[in-house]
């Protein structure tokens, strides 16, 4: 049975806020593609960038067979801080497969590399680069984009580098890619119809209501999000935070050290 609420007699829960005005930024219209990237860190912190930028979509082109490498000290898990589990991802065996189905689906292929036709991403947008979608092909750590991706792109981008350093950690270059497509194409943020928003809401309803209790609590507010209050005050008002991600005995060791008395 439906659980039912009112705004009088009711506080919408800050968790069910926080994921309704995310979902609100989600968009459609801007998919991110990872070229056979060969580091598992590198690929969750592609996730953590597309997620916390409001791409919902990531493909990925799985790497070709390599010697079994020793297990990294750090597990993904900890790069990707659960990001993974809000995108729609789609795994590829190889550039060919993928490829076919950018083009099926009509997408603009934008490759980040540099050289001839290359357009710099700079702060403003040259005028005759209006697409309706775009593909964003991340290139690999090593060698680049593949040689198919490059051939089928419509346009190459890239960041200028100023320094001693040839290149950005893959994740960093996610981040600013992304960044700056979404300052050149603002009207590509929150793009979502109705039926994608509750397409979402289903397939997210799992992570933001886990236990028998918080179906309880929440199923209420996810089955009647025109409900849920989205402005900053309500957010506010709800305590809406990302709370921090420093481990306790960090967060513990700084509040003794920030209590001691002065010289101690």
């Amino acid at each position: 049975m439906q659980a039912e609420h009112t705004a009088a007699t009711d506080q919408c829960p800050p968790r069910v806020i926080r994921c309704e005005r995310v979902l609100r930024k989600r968009t459609k219209s801007v998919l991110l593609v990872l070229d056979r990237i060969t580091d598992p860190h590198n690929e969750a912190a592609a996730h953590r960038c597309a997620e916390a930028l409001g791409v919902q979509h990531v493909w990925t082109v799985a790497p070709p067979l390599q010697p079994q490498k020793k297990r990294p000290k750090r597990d993904t898990k900890s790069v990707a801080k659960g990001a993974d589990g809000w995108l729609s991802l789609q795994r590829f065996d190889n550039v060919a497969s993928c490829v076919s189905a950018l083009r099926v689906e009509g997408w603009d292929i934008w490759c980040a590399a540099d050289g001839e036709g290359a357009v710099e991403l700079g702060s403003d947008r040259p005028p005759d680069l209006t697409p309706a979608k775009v593909a964003v092909v991340i290139r690999r750590e090593a060698d680049g984009c593949d040689p198919a991706f490059l051939a089928a792109a419509t346009q190459k981008v890239y960041f200028p580098l100023r320094g001693f350093t040839s290149s950005l950690n893959l994740s960093v270059a996610t981040a600013l890619v992304l960044s700056r497509i979404f300052d050149w194409y603002p009207h590509f943020v929150g793009d979502l119809d109705e039926s994608e928003l509750r397409d979402l809401r289903e397939e997210w309803r799992p992570r933001i209501a886990p236990t028998p209790a918080a179906r309880a609590q929440l199923g209420g507010w996810l089955d009647a999000p025109e409900t849920i209050p989205l402005d900053d005050a309500a957010a506010a008002a709800a305590g809406v935070s990302c709370g921090s991600w420093a481990p306790r005995r960090i967060q513990e060791a700084e509040r003794a050290a920030a209590s001691a008395p002065p010289g101690s």
